[in-house]
């Protein structure tokens, strides 16, 4: 069990991703991606990104993190692992009805972000994290990521990509959106 404040424990490897994103951000990269065969735990290398920016970032900066998914049933898969990761964190959702705007990781719909009115409700996001992001060349992650300045050098709004794969069916390059792969295990 874990106390308060406490992060579940990492496997050697996904330490090794949670690192390099650091790394990378510190170096530059305002949009790595990091790649982890199905069952090594990108959710949960993510929720250590989430949990350690909160922690890390400074009062006078946007803290907040925004976990994107594209499916309805990843939105409670991440919420779930973020409880069981960083049980210490405020989790909220933003998803249909559901608008849970004042935690500080909030997980949402690309779906329901498409829509201006949405995004405009979710303030001081430092960092936007896009599960499964061979999606994020669509136009609705672009608008999100756009909107919270991911692409926008000047801000202090950083993007992290996660996958199983770099790779998508319709050739669509993916450089436009993931700056760099950080790190990658099969």
């Amino acid at each position: 069990m874990t106390r308060p404040g406490q992060l579940l424990p990492l496997r050697p490897y996904q330490r090794e991703a949670v690192d390099a994103t650091f790394v990378a951000w510190n170096t530059g990269v305002k949009r790595p991606a990091l790649v982890l065969a199905t069952g090594l735990g990108k959710t949960v290398v993510f929720a250590h990104v989430a949990a350690e920016h909160v922690r890390e970032t400074p009062s006078d900066c946007p803290y907040r993190v925004l976990v994107l998914v594209h499916r309805d049933e990843l939105v409670r898969q991440a919420v779930d692992k973020l409880h069981s990761v960083a049980p210490h964190l405020r989790i909220g959702v933003v998803k249909a009805t559901e608008n849970d705007i004042d935690a500080d990781v909030i997980v949402a719909s690309v779906q329901t972000l498409m829509r201006p009115a949405r995004r405009a409700q979710l303030r001081d996001v430092g960092l936007v994290i896009v599960d499964e992001c061979h999606h994020a060349t669509a136009k609705s992650y672009l608008d999100v990521l756009d909107h919270f300045g991911c692409f926008d050098p000047r801000s202090g709004t950083y993007a992290l990509g996660v996958t199983a794969t770099m790779k998508r069916s319709d050739k669509v390059a993916l450089g436009q959106v993931w700056q760099e792969i950080v790190y990658e295990r099969d």
